[in-house]
């Protein structure tokens, strides 16, 4: 029963970051470039991905689960920069008559995710409990190794995030 109060109050503190980083976070990284906030995305999963790793081998009870816990709020961290820069990057990339096939792309992968992930992590974590940490940790940090070769590709101007453009609001000539 602990256990599962436990899983939902880091199901909790993760959604609670969501909500309250989101927007500042999104504004954070206008102007930016947009691979180098990917690629801070998937280096902060790796931390969060090591901690787990870490609590799962070597802590213990209050000190795992806090571990585990705060690695629950730097993934939601990260998940807000990733979500800040992917649907406009797919917008940016995609030629005006294929947006919405780029966007179903972009969509049913994430949605595969939710589909497949639990799956292959209950299988992976049912063979070597630790081996899942560990995957998904060297995952993370591919991904984030390859936003450094689609930066590249990028022409120049795709590679940021358009900052808004200021109105004047009550100004007189």
């Amino acid at each position: 029963m602990l256990h599962i109060m436990v899983s939902r109050l880091l199901y909790a503190a993760n959604t609670l970051t969501i909500v309250a980083a989101q927007l500042p976070l999104t504004r954070l990284t206008r102007g930016r470039n947009r691979m180098s906030v990917l690629r801070a995305a998937g280096l902060i999963w790796v931390v969060c991905w090591l901690v787990c790793l870490a609590a799962g081998g070597w802590l213990t009870g209050n000190v795992a689960a806090l571990a585990i816990g705060l690695a629950s709020v730097g993934y939601a961290i990260g998940e807000c920069f990733y979500s800040a820069i992917m649907v406009p990057t797919a917008v940016a990339l995609a030629p005006d008559h294929l947006r919405g096939r780029y966007l179903g792309a972009m969509g049913l992968s994430w949605q595969a995710g939710f589909l497949i992930g639990p799956s292959l992590g209950g299988i992976v974590l049912g063979a070597f409990p630790l081996g899942l940490p560990m995957a998904c940790s060297v995952i993370c940090l591919l991904a984030a190794a390859g936003t450094m070769v689609v930066d590249r590709e990028l022409g120049s101007d795709q590679r940021r995030i358009p900052a808004p453009i200021a109105l004047a609001v009550g100004s007189r000539s």
